[in-house]
């Protein structure tokens, strides 16, 4: 049974559900197996998790077996965030001699329910979700008032608003160029900023400069933190709730 799962809710989400079921008869013996694997695709964030479970049995008129295993892997593109593996077996063996002894309930032995003082229980206080681990907040950018789009979409990582630099330096008024495969080139009137992919240090006008969040690649664009590129061209930042604005005057 093969089975693809759509989210109305939220069109970010995709995934697909195999599932195999076998059981035959030899002899006295009835085996059989369950093999089902599922998997669910994040978008944008290219968070990949997938859910394997497989199992047999085996059952006669005096014994009866069982193994399984458990895989759950989540990526979020090709950084590893969860990988859990759970193996478990189960025999039993019927015992013909073994007597079970059941006692006769009687007042002394036993509780009548109806006399307990039991309270009313409460509802269950509702479980809101605020995350998952790996899964970035995605925030919208305003520049003066004007919404900007983004190849990838910006987002909060470890506390820090990250975007493509080439979307926020043009939106800004800016040239933007790439010097081999890891130096990018900023500039705007007097300033002029050098930076390299994957270093901490940045230089501004030859004056180096630390960062603590350094710039990378993500689906084939260079990410940066948001506040140092705009503060260093003169812009005030604030955030309010999920969208961050920009003022350049």
């Amino acid at each position: 049974m093969n089975l693809t799962l759509q989210f109305k809710n939220n069109p970010a989400l995709s995934g697909s559900i195999i599932m195999e079921v076998e059981q035959k008869r030899n002899g006295e013996t009835i085996d059989g197996f369950v093999n089902l694997m599922a998997e669910i695709a994040v978008q944008p964030q290219s968070m990949d998790i997938t859910v394997g479970i497989t199992g047999s049995n085996s059952q006669s008129n005096n014994a009866a077996s069982s193994e399984s295993k458990i895989v759950i892997k989540a990526v979020n593109g090709a950084v590893p965030l969860l990988d859990v593996k759970l193996d478990s077996k189960a025999k039993a063996q019927v015992d013909k001699n073994v007597q079970i002894a059941v006692p006769v309930l009687t007042p002394a032995n036993s509780i009548d329910f109806n006399e307990l003082n039991v309270a009313e229980s409460q509802p269950e206080p509702e479980a809101k979700i605020t995350g998952f681990p790996g899964l970035e907040q995605q925030v919208d950018v305003v520049i003066d008032g004007r919404y900007i789009n983004f190849d990838v979409k910006p987002f909060i990582k470890d506390k820090r608003t990250m975007v493509p630099i080439r979307n926020l330096t043009e939106a800004l008024g800016c040239k933007v160029t790439f010097v081999g495969d890891r130096e990018v080139h900023i500039s705007k009137d007097n300033s002029y900023i050098i930076m390299t992919i994957g270093e901490k240090k940045y230089s501004v006008n030859g004056l180096v400069k630390d960062i603590d969040v350094p710039a990378y690649v993500k689906d084939g664009r260079t990410i940066v933190p948001l506040r140092f590129i705009a503060e260093e061209f003169g812009c005030q930042l604030k955030l309010v709730d999920d969208t961050v604005i920009i003022t350049t005057k």
